[in-house]
């Protein structure tokens, strides 16, 4: 079985532009990203998924390991002691970022950081500082 996995998360961070603002000012981001992983033809395709803490414009904080379980957003394990806490239909209602300051988060549903067909960053929060 070939398996090529399609670094879109490296490839997005190098495209998105600096000006793009998903939340307000002083906001971060919360949400989850895919990426496409080609098993040998386009009928055995599968997304992976990762949960992410982001600044308001774009750039990665925090990401948590690839799984193919769309909830892996709210599973823990994010780099440099990050957390999502989650309500129990899985939306983000709170965040912890890696220098430890407490976060609470509000719905939102914004494309700008996707920038492309194959997968990308679904933002579902924005957050505020607690």
């Amino acid at each position: 079985m070939l398996s090529i996995r399609v670094p879109i998360a490296v490839a997005l961070i190098a495209l998105v532009h600096p000006c793009i603002a998903v939340c307000a000012p002083g906001q971060m981001a919360v949400g989850k990203s895919s990426d496409v992983m080609f098993t040998g033809g386009p009928s055995h395709d599968f997304l992976l998924w990762s949960g992410f803490l982001m600044t308001n414009n774009c750039h990665i904080i925090s990401q948590n390991g690839l799984t193919q379980s769309e909830s892996q957003l709210c599973a823990g394990g994010y780099f440099k002691g990050a957390s999502v806490q989650c309500d129990s239909g899985g939306n983000p209602v709170g965040a912890v970022d890696t220098q430890g300051t407490h976060w609470t988060c509000s719905p939102t549903t914004d494309g700008s950081c996707n920038q492309s067909l194959e997968g990308g960053f679904i933002v579902l929060a924005c957050c505020d500082r607690a």
